[in-house]
């Protein structure tokens, strides 16, 4: 039991994961669109929203530490696998990229971002999954545990607007 729900829990995160960041350096060489949007020029560059940044990825594991039913466990493995699967084909066929400002600082923010940056290839800038999968993954919460997924919820916008302030 624990074994299988290891297996599935790492296979929800770490495929998609896999996925996104081998499209992501095969795509980076290419060309690439940018989709310019009104907000981006008014929300400013700024450093510390690179913690709700990485927050997401804490909260992308929130339901693999929540769900107990296994047939949940499932669902919610299958809903990010079709996230992933819809988003895909618009990250190999028409790739969007969003120009990243140049780290001047050395501070830890700059750093943290910079890892990002090294890590995390320019392109799949759209659809972006950072506010998908932790949108998903508080409803999930929720579901086993309505405080937890409800605080869970109030972290989204937070992810939201870190995915445009870095």
């Amino acid at each position: 039991e624990h074994q299988q729900r290891l297996l599935i829990s790492t296979a929800a995160i770490g495929t998609p994961l896999a996925a996104y960041l081998v499209i992501g350096n095969y795509t980076a060489s290419g060309h690439s669109h940018y989709l310019s949007t009104g907000l981006d020029s008014l929300v400013p560059l700024s450093l510390v929203w690179v913690l709700p940044y990485i927050y997401m990825y804490v909260s992308s594991v929130a339901p693999a530490c929540a769900i107990a039913d296994r047939r949940l466990l499932i669902r919610w493995a299958a809903a990010v696998a079709l996230m992933y699967i819809i988003a895909a084909p618009i990250w190999v066929f028409y790739p969007v990229s969003v120009p990243r400002a140049a780290l001047l600082g050395d501070d830890y923010y700059s750093y943290l971002l910079g890892i990002i940056q090294i890590l995390d290839p320019p392109t799949n800038c759209f659809p972006s999954m950072h506010v998908a999968v932790a949108t998903l993954g508080a409803l999930v919460v929720r579901r086993v545990d309505k405080i937890i997924g409800t605080i869970l919820l109030t972290t989204v916008f937070p992810i939201w607007y870190s995915t445009v302030a870095v």
